[in-house]
C-alpha cells in the first residue's frame, strides 16, 4: 500500500482536486451535495499533506493549514449563507491553497528527472491556481460588493447570493485563467481588475513556460532512453 501511494500519490491528488473543482460547480445546492464536496475537499487536503508519504507530515505547518481549511468548510456548512462563514472559508482556502501550491511546486519544478508524476503534479499546480483565485474573487466580492458586474443570458445585471457565489467565481476563475473570457462577468473596480489580469497573466506564463518546459524535458528523456 505504501509503495502504491508513493507511485500514485499525484494521481490521487489530481483526481481529488479535479473532482472538487468540477462538483463544486455542477452539483445542486443540496445538503448531500455539500457533504460530498466537503468529503472530497478533505481527501484533497490529506493528499497534499501526505504528498511525501510520511505520516508525520500531518503535524507539519501544511497539515495545520489543511486543518484550518477543513474547519472553514465545517463553519460554512453549519452557518450557511452568512458573510462571516463565507469569509472564513475563503480566507482559510486561500492560505491553504497558497501553501499547497508552494509545497507541490518545490517538489515538481525542482525535479531534475521528469516523470509522469511530474507532469501530473504540474497540472495539479495549474488547477490549484484556479481554485486559489476563485477564493480570492469570493473574498473580494464579500468585502466589496459590486466589484464584479454579473449579467444573465440577456445581458442584464443580476445579483448573486452567497449560496451561488462559489459556482459563479469558480467558473469565472478558470475562464480567466485560460483567457477564454465570455464577458458575462466583468471586474469593474481597481482591485478586482488587477487580480483578474494577474490571474490571466499567470495562467498564460505557466502554460507557455513551465508546462512546455516539462513536456519538452519528458520527450527528450524518452527519446534518449529509447535510442
Amino acid at each position: 500500500m505504501n509503495r502504491l501511494w508513493r507511485e500514485e500519490r499525484y494521481t490521487v491528488l489530481l483526481v481529488s482536486i479535479f473532482a472538487y473543482i468540477l462538483l463544486s460547480v455542477i452539483l445542486p445546492e443540496k445538503t448531500w451535495a455539500r457533504v460530498l464536496v466537503d468529503v472530497i475537499f478533505l481527501i484533497l487536503v490529506l493528499s497534499v499533506v501526505f504528498e511525501t508519504a510520511q505520516f508525520r507530515s500531518l503535524y507539519s505547518f501544511l497539515g495545520f493549514l489543511g486543518l484550518l481549511a477543513v474547519l472553514g468548510h465545517i463553519i460554512a456548512y453549519i452557518w450557511t449563507g452568512t458573510q462571516l462563514s463565507r469569509s472564513i472559508l475563503a480566507v482559510s482556502s486561500i492560505i491553504f491553497l497558497a501553501a499547497a501550491i508552494h509545497r507541490v511546486s518545490m517538489r515538481v519544478l525542482g525535479s531534475k528527472i521528469v516523470t509522469g508524476n511530474t507532469i501530473r503534479g504540474a497540472i495539479i499546480i495549474y488547477l490549484m491556481i484556479g481554485a486559489l483565485f476563485s477564493s480570492i474573487y469570493i473574498l473580494i466580492e464579500i468585502i466589496s460588493p459590486g466589484s464584479f458586474l454579473i449579467t444573465n443570458i440577456a445581458g442584464m445585471p443580476v445579483e448573486v447570493t452567497l449560496r451561488e457565489i462559489s459556482r459563479i467565481f469558480g467558473y469565472f476563475s478558470f475562464v480567466t485563467l485560460t483567457t477564454l473570457g465570455y464577458g458575462d462577468i466583468v471586474p469593474i473596480r481597481d482591485l478586482s481588475r488587477t487580480i483578474t489580469w494577474l490571474e490571466a497573466f499567470i495562467g498564460q506564463v505557466y502554460l507557455a513556460v513551465i508546462i512546455a518546459r516539462l513536456v519538452g524535458m519528458y520527450i527528450a528523456q524518452s527519446n534518449k532512453s529509447s535510442s
